[in-house]
């Protein structure tokens, strides 16, 4: 977890943002309106150790969902990028002010559409657990070890 006040190891529920079988895109649609009130705040610590591991190198960030760690480490400088199945999500990221500062795209992060090298790609708030399959896990950490 992100650290917004949930005890270690477990996850606020709620009816409409449960895995939703898996599915990266149906999570975040079932969800998007209110995912930051799910997770209010980014931890400071949290964005001090990505910028820190991204050390000047553009930096991806896999289920950018409504983009508050994407847009809490462009605000410090990291040249920042995101991916996102859930069009929901990336509306709601689109509504903040500060959207720009991410380049985001709508994709799979099993199939990462990317060419360029990456020097940090990281995800938060178990995104690995909505894909179904190990072998959908796998080939999503393949891909990353590709860029």
């Amino acid at each position: 977890g992100q650290g917004q006040g949930a005890q270690p190891g477990s996850r606020p529920v709620s009816p409409g943002c449960q895995a939703a079988g898996h599915d990266p895109a149906a999570y975040g649609d079932g969800c998007a309106s209110y995912y930051d009130q799910i997770y209010p705040r980014v931890r400071p610590e949290l964005v001090e150790m990505l910028t820190r591991l991204a050390d000047g190198a553009p930096t991806l960030e896999l289920g950018l969902a409504t983009g508050r760690v994407a847009r809490a480490l462009a605000a410090r400088g990291v040249d920042m990028h995101g991916i996102e199945a859930s069009a929901a999500m990336l509306g709601q990221f689109r509504a903040h002010a500060d959207h720009a500062a991410v380049a985001a795209v709508a994709g799979d992060i099993v199939q990462l559409p990317y060419r360029s090298a990456f020097g940090l790609v990281f995800a938060v708030c178990g995104t690995l657990e909505l894909l179904p399959t190990r072998a959908q896990q796998q080939r999503c950490l393949e891909a990353v070890a590709r860029v």
